[in-house]
């Protein structure tokens, strides 16, 4: 391949992967050199794109989708920021969850007569609950106590 075509190969390939595509592949035959080396690393690249948006899809299934909600994005031959951009994905499932957890924790306790529980306004590193999860929190918790009163009243 002579260097224009190589060129023009390279930009349609990153036109692809900027546009979505992550299945674009450069031919490595007939090349040789450090033309073979770009051609290689480009496609590796493309490869950790499209493997990416794979383990992305997958968790999104199981954990969205099937309810699996201990399950978290893996990609072993990922490094430096494609490593951070999964731990954060990770981590976001997890703060996600949390809450989540949190409230079937108290309603089980609930259905099984146990009225001491209620969700903790801050976890035990510190975080405390905000906008939509500290309102969901303060309504469970706010349950659990005019449970406690009704019970209260109705042993009286």
């Amino acid at each position: 391949m002579i260097q224009t075509n190589m060129n023009e190969a390279i930009l349609r390939g990153l036109c692809s992967i900027r546009d979505g595509d992550f299945s674009v592949r450069l031919s490595t035959l007939d090349l040789m050199g450090i033309e073979k080396e770009i051609a290689e690393t480009f496609n590796e690249v493309a490869s950790m794109h499209q493997l990416f948006a794979f383990e992305i899809e997958r968790v999104g299934v199981v954990v969205g989708k099937e309810g699996k909600l201990d399950e978290r994005a893996d990609l072993p031959s990922a490094l430096g920021e494609w490593k951070e951009c999964l731990e954060n994905i990770n981590n976001f499932i997890s703060d996600i969850m949390r809450p989540t957890t949190e409230v079937v924790r108290v309603i089980e306790a609930v259905t099984k007569g146990d009225l001491s529980q209620k969700i903790h306004l801050e976890s035990n590193n510190g975080a405390t609950l905000h906008s939509e999860f500290f309102r969901t929190a303060e309504v469970v918790n706010n349950l659990v106590d005019q449970l406690n009163a009704l019970a209260s009243e109705v042993t009286r």
